[in-house]
């Protein structure tokens, strides 16, 4: 179940080469969903990598582009004004749940975003605006050159070399778009155009969803299984024997909408989950790496702090893990049982660990 991201060396050069980005001797005015890239949280960022198996250096090389492309930014706002225009109520909706490409923000992240946002502010030829219209197209008008991005609210990081901005070179069609954007901000009250109206409106926001989520949290899941991919076949049908004993499961084929990231996905359900148990059978026994990779990827899981165990499913071989892989985790061994008898098993330990943790 552990996510693969690129770590070989020619990547991080790759990563390097490309930290310096050109913005044009013109003011640049933008019209979209989401809030300043520059502005995203670095912790964030690396995180978010580390979740999908980035090499250090590849973090490394990845969090200099993000500070290089600040510095940039910010240089270009010493000789040019830079405008952009913000829908309000899909800025509003990310506040409610705040995310770096589908991996939900902790409450230090995103205030670390917020600080970056009000350094930005704090440049006289920036001004950030928030729109009551609805933005359908996000774009950027730099002179003659318009630029029309996707919309980034809600998405998952796009694949090296797939479409995500289109430059159109073309004085008459820049006109329509710059047209369009002084039409937008026109229409966009005053206090929604003034520095400090704007950064206290999103903290205001920040405050009231973060006391809404606090209060929302409940149990969800007893458990979530986790389990190397060659024990799929396995731990589903164990998952099944455990919903038919009264359990609620968390597993990824049945929680994680299709196309997100199970690491992601299970941290942001995290608060709602009682017991994370790593589940192996034979195929799993048989690679200690493929353990490994499971164990790697919940231990990167910052926000998730359920009791968690090792499960050896009923009909594996006897286990063979040794102290070393799993140190400090409790090992229930089920494998000498029938799945009826193994559900009814585990559901005692989950139940008793659930009234541990409450106390």
């Amino acid at each position: 179940m552990a996510a693969v991201w690129g770590k070989n060396e020619d990547a991080t050069r790759r990563l390097r080469d490309s930290r310096r980005i050109a913005y044009p001797r013109t003011n640049i005015l933008s019209c979209v969903t989401y809030l300043p890239p520059v502005a995203h949280s670095l912790d964030a960022i690396q995180r978010f990598y580390k979740l999908q198996g980035a090499a250090d250096e590849a973090i490394d090389a990845i969090a200099e582009r993000s500070l290089d492309r600040e510095k940039t930014w910010l240089d270009h706002l010493q000789t040019h004004k830079r405008i952009d225009i913000v829908d309000r109520f899909v800025l509003e909706e990310y506040l409610a749940s705040p995310d770096y490409y589908q991996m939900p923000l902790t409450e230090a992240e995103l205030a670390q975003q917020l600080e970056r946002l009000r350094r930005l502010l704090l440049e006289d030829n920036y001004t950030l605006c928030l729109s009551p219209e609805a933005i359908n197209i996000c774009f950027e008008v730099r002179g003659d050159e318009v630029r029309i991005r996707s919309d980034r609210r809600n998405r998952g990081v796009p694949r090296a070399g797939r479409i995500s901005t289109v430059t159109i070179r073309e004085p008459d069609t820049a006109s329509i778009f710059e047209r369009e954007f002084w039409s937008l901000f026109r229409q966009t009250e005053r206090e929604f155009k003034d520095k400090g109206a704007v950064i206290a409106w999103i903290e205001n926001r920040v405050r009231i969803f973060a006391a809404n989520r606090n209060a929302r949290f409940e149990q969800r899941y007893d458990v979530a299984l986790l389990f190397p991919e060659d024990d799929r076949d396995q731990a589903r049908g164990f998952a099944l024997e455990l919903q038919r004993q009264g359990l609620r499961v968390w597993l990824d084929e049945w929680s994680v909408a299709p196309g997100r990231y199970w690491q992601l996905s299970l941290e942001g359900s995290a608060p709602e989950i009682g017991c994370v148990a790593i589940c192996i059978g034979n195929a799993g026994q048989a690679s200690a790496g493929s353990v490994a990779d499971v164990e790697a990827a919940l231990s990167q899981l910052v926000r998730h702090d359920a009791i968690s165990l090792t499960v050896v499913m009923p009909g594996a071989s006897a286990p063979q893990i040794g102290s070393d892989l799993l140190p400090t985790r409790r090992i229930v061994d089920l494998s000498g049982e029938d799945p009826a008898a193994a559900a009814s098993t585990l559901k005692v330990v989950v139940h008793e660990m659930s009234r541990s943790r409450e106390d």
